[in-house]
């Protein structure tokens, strides 16, 4: 019991300043090169954060529970939305960018939709694996092309050379995928010594674990003024859990999918989605309230609760 705890102060402020160094030198370097802060987020930070949730699922269909990999990424999906953007949104305001929709946010939304047919069907083979890879592959590299440079942007002065900032942006990411599974290990292992379920745990503390680093730097993005890079975070995150996170799972095993996960965490997600997207279309108002940001962290919580009382219905 001490020594968890003692793993999860420290894994927290491993957390907290790997994240705050993340978000540092990922915007030196992506502004060095021009880009947008959004640009940024969804590219840079968006793909380095996704990675706990690329690692467990990988292990997880490689070990034989595609189950565990599926429930991961989409889970991750909604704790990015409501967990995320919306602690963010109680911190700090968002402007919502004008084009967003038309962009990266609506790819999303067509993803999501495409996936949803495909889930339909009860299986998710390695065809459909191959084939969301392909996508994403797709979608950064038109980023990346028609993605025009801020020219008017002063590159920044880095203090330090532009090759120590890519590694000290690699020590960061370690850093902060380190801390996290920390975090993970330790919240389990206590959840255990509280007699807690497996079932609790992996509906909750995985999925909420893996999304640790978007909480961590979305909240770092607050303190450093640099708003854009949490929608940017989100979205990128989003896209590459849905296509990169499965798909992965997808061609390790083919995936069976329970339809409980469609009718209740996927459909819950792909409402979400929705929800995101509107809001960015109507731009009515213009900002993320933290109102929004309230109600989406009470819509989080009482997922958990449905969750948790499924869980115990079955024990």
């Amino acid at each position: 019991m001490f020594l968890a705890c003692f793993t999860f102060i420290i894994g927290l402020i491993a957390l907290v300043v790997s994240a705050q160094k993340l978000v540092q030198f990922a915007t030196n370097i992506g502004l060095y090169h021009q880009l947008s802060e959004f640009i940024i987020g969804i590219t840079i930070i968006g793909v380095g954060t996704s990675l706990p949730e690329i690692i467990v699922s990988v292990l997880a269909a490689y070990n034989g529970t595609p189950d565990l990999a599926i429930g991961n990424g989409y889970g991750s999906n909604l704790a990015n939305i409501l967990l995320v953007l919306g602690t963010s949104l109680v911190i700090c305001q968002i402007k919502i960018p004008k084009t967003l929709w038309r962009g990266e946010l609506s790819q999303l939304l067509i993803v999501t939709s495409c996936t949803f047919l495909v889930l339909l069907t009860g299986f998710l083979d390695r065809l459909y694996g191959v084939a969301a890879l392909l996508v994403y592959g797709l979608i950064l590299l038109r980023l990346m092309l028609k993605t025009p440079k801020n020219k008017k942007q002063k590159k920044p002065v880095i203090q330090t050379s532009y090759f120590l900032t890519w590694l000290f942006l690699g020590l960061s990411f370690g850093i902060l995928m380190v801390s996290a599974d920390a975090l993970v290990w330790s919240a389990t292992l206590l959840a255990h010594q509280l007699n807690v379920g497996d079932e609790i745990i992996g509906l909750t503390i995985v999925a909420i674990g893996t999304s640790l680093p978007e909480l961590a730097t979305s909240i770092a993005a607050c303190q450093q003024n640099k708003p854009d890079l949490i929608l940017g975070n989100v979205i990128g995150s989003n896209l590459l859990n849905t296509l990169v996170v499965i798909g992965a799972a997808a061609i390790i095993t083919p995936i069976h999918v329970d339809f409980s996960i469609i009718y209740r965490d996927f459909a819950l997600m792909f409402l979400a989605t929705i929800y995101l997207w509107f809001r960015c279309f109507s731009q009515k108002p213009k900002v993320f309230t933290r109102l929004e940001g309230m109600m989406l962290l009470g819509i989080y919580v009482i997922y958990l609760m449905y969750l948790a009382n499924h869980v115990l219905q079955y024990q």
